[in-house]
This record gives structure tokens, C-alpha cells and sequence, in this order.
């Protein structure tokens, strides 16, 4: 998914299993040449606005 360099965005579809139903995971990750880190991680029911055609 597009972002903003050095920024990657990351999204999963999976099954909560809490929740019983199906979410999206969205990981935004900052990488520099030295390391790779975590800027957000949610989750979502929101399809629509995250995926596009979905």
C-alpha cells in the first residue's frame, strides 16, 4: 500500500476468533538502514476504507 517514505504500510485479513469475525490488520512500519520499527498496529472492521474495491 502507498505511504510516505521511509513509511510502509502492511494489512492482513484474518479471523477473531474472539470476535468471531473477520478483521483487518494494519501494521505502519518506519525502516532505516539500521532497523525496522513499529509506528502502529491496529485492527478493523472497517474494509471499505482501508482496502480498495473491498
Amino acid at each position: 500500500m502507498r505511504s510516505q517514505p521511509p513509511r510502509q504500510i502492511f494489512m492482513r485479513r484474518y479471523l477473531d476468533e474472539v470476535l468471531q469475525t473477520e478483521m483487518l490488520l494494519r501494521v505502519i512500519v518506519e525502516e532505516t538502514d539500521a532497523e525496522m520499527a513499529v509506528v502502529t498496529l491496529y485492527k478493523t472492521s472497517k474494509f471499505r476504507k482501508y482496502e480498495p474495491g473491498a
